[in-house]
C-alpha cells in the first residue's frame, strides 16, 4: 500500500462495537435511524452507511439533498433516508424521484412545498420545542398545521431535537423535560395516524431517556465520540479515526530563527524542525498554531509557527531519528502516547464534532477491520 501525504484510517470493527453498545441502550420498541450527515461526521458516508446496513440498519438521516441522493445510489431501495435540513423548492421533485423523506422546516415551507411536486412528498414534521432552529412551533396553530400536512403530504414521521440533553445540571434537565413534554403531547395525539416519532439524540439515548416513539437518532456516538464530557461515562465507545501525515523535510535552524508566516515563533535555541504534509486546507485547524502537538516516534512534537494551508512545522529537537518520509500522528496512538479528537478540540476551544467534520476530502480515507499496533506496515 502506498503512503499518502495525509490520510486517516477508519476502523470498521470499532463502528460495529459502538453499534453493539448503543443497541444495549435501546428501550423496547426503539430502532436506530443512524445519522450519517456531513459525510458521516467526516468518516465517509457511503462506506459507513453500507457497513451499518450490513448490521441491519435500514433508516438513515442526512442533512442535504445531495447527501441523500448519494446514499440512495448505494443503499438498498427499501432503506429510508431522511433529509434533516432544508431543500429548496426547485429541488423538491428530486426528493420524490429519489424516494427520500423531506423535513418540514417551517409553516411557510409546509404551505408551499407540495406545490412543487406532481406527487405527494414524503415528509417528517419537525417540532420546535425550544431549539428555535427549525420546525413547527407548538402554539395554538399546531394542530391546524399537522392536519394540513396530513392532507397534502405523506407524513411518515414527527420529531424534535433536544438541545441540552448532553448537560446534567438541574436547569438543563428542566429545559429538556419541557421539550419532551411538548413533544409527547403531539405523540399521544397522533401516534395512531403517523408511523414514526423520534426525539432521542446521542445524549438522550445513552442516558436512556423514556421511550416516546419508535426511532432514535444516534450520531456522534456511532463514531466513538461523546456528545459532551458530562455524559462520557454513560457508554463505552471506541473512536474510529486515526490521522497521520508524512514528514516532508527535517532541517536544523539557529537560535533566533523565525518559523512560518508572521514570525509568530522564534527558536529559543538551535533546533531541529520537521515539516508535516498537512494544513488547514486538509481540515487541520489553524488554531493549533504554536499550541498543538503531534506524535513522532512515540513522543510529543510541539507545533511551532502558524499552520499553513498545506503543511505545518514541529520541533523535533528532543526526538531521535526523525527523517523525511516518516509518519507523524495527528490523531491516534503512537507507542505509549495518544492524542484524541477530544484533545485536539480542547486545544482549539471547540467540540469534537467540528474536528471530525472538518477533515477534508483530500485527506485519503482507508477502511480497516483491525490492524492493531502494526498499522505502519501497511504504509511502507
Amino acid at each position: 500500500m502506498k503512503t499518502e501525504r495525509s490520510f486517516i484510517t477508519i476502523n470498521l470493527q470499532s463502528l460495529r462495537y459502538n453499534v453493539e453498545q448503543i443497541t444495549k441502550k435501546l428501550l423496547k420498541g426503539e430502532k436506530m435511524a443512524c445519522v450519517v450527515k456531513a459525510n458521516a461526521y467526516g468518516h465517509g458516508d457511503e462506506k459507513i452507511a453500507l457497513e451499518l446496513e450490513k448490521m441491519g440498519i435500514d433508516y438513515f438521516c442526512v442533512a442535504t439533498l445531495d447527501e441523500g441522493i448519494r446514499l440512495r445510489k448505494v443503499l438498498m431501495p427499501t432503506a429510508s433516508i431522511l433529509i434533516l435540513g432544508y431543500t429548496p423548492y426547485d429541488y423538491i421533485e428530486e426528493v420524490v424521484e429519489n424516494n427520500l423523506i423531506q423535513t418540514v422546516t417551517s409553516v411557510r415551507y409546509l404551505q408551499n412545498m407540495h406545490k412543487y411536486s406532481k406527487n405527494k412528498v414524503k415528509v417528517h414534521l419537525a417540532l420546535d420545542t425550544g431549539m428555535s432552529r427549525i420546525g413547527l412551533q407548538t402554539d395554538e396553530y399546531l394542530d391546524i398545521n399537522i392536519e394540513y400536512a396530513l392532507q397534502y403530504y405523506h407524513v411518515d414521521g414527527v420529531f424534535t431535537h433536544l438541545s441540552n440533553a448532553d448537560y446534567l445540571s438541574e436547569h438543563m434537565t428542566e429545559f429538556s423535560n419541557n421539550q419532551k413534554k411538548q413533544y409527547e403531547a403531539v405523540y399521544q395525539k397522533y401516534k395512531n395516524r403517523i408511523p414514526h416519532f423520534h426525539y432521542k439524540n446521542s445524549a438522550s439515548i445513552i442516558r436512556e431517556f423514556q421511550n416516546i416513539g419508535n426511532l432514535v437518532r444516534p450520531g456522534i456516538i456511532l463514531y466513538g465520540l461523546s456528545p459532551s464530557e458530562e455524559v462520557k461515562s454513560f457508554i463505552d465507545l471506541k473512536p474510529l479515526i486515526e490521522w497521520r501525515s508524512v514528514i516532508s523535510s527535517v532541517r536544523r535552524i539557529k537560535s533566533g530563527s523565525a518559523v512560518s508566516y508572521g514570525n509568530t515563533y522564534y527558536a529559543k535555541e538551535n533546533s531541529k524542525i520537521a515539516t508535516v504534509s498537512t494544513g488547514y486546507a486538509d481540515g487541520y485547524n489553524r488554531l493549533l498554531s504554536n499550541v498543538g502537538y503531534v506524535l513522532i516516534n512515540g513522543k510529543k512534537a510541539p507545533i511551532v509557527g502558524r499552520i499553513c494551508m498545506d503543511q505545518f512545522m514541529v520541533d523535533v529537537t528532543e526526538i531521535e531519528d526523525v527523517t523525511s518520509g516518516m509518519l507523524a500522528t495527528l490523531i491516534g496512538k503512537d507507542q505509549d502516547e495518544e492524542i484524541t479528537i477530544d484533545d485536539v478540540a480542547k486545544i482549539c476551544g471547540t467540540i469534537n464534532y467540528e474536528i471530525a467534520c472538518s477533515i477534508s476530502d483530500r485527506v485519503k480515507r482507508f477502511y480497516i477491520e483491525d490492524w492493531g499496533d502494526d498499522w505502519k506496515s501497511h504504509f511502507n
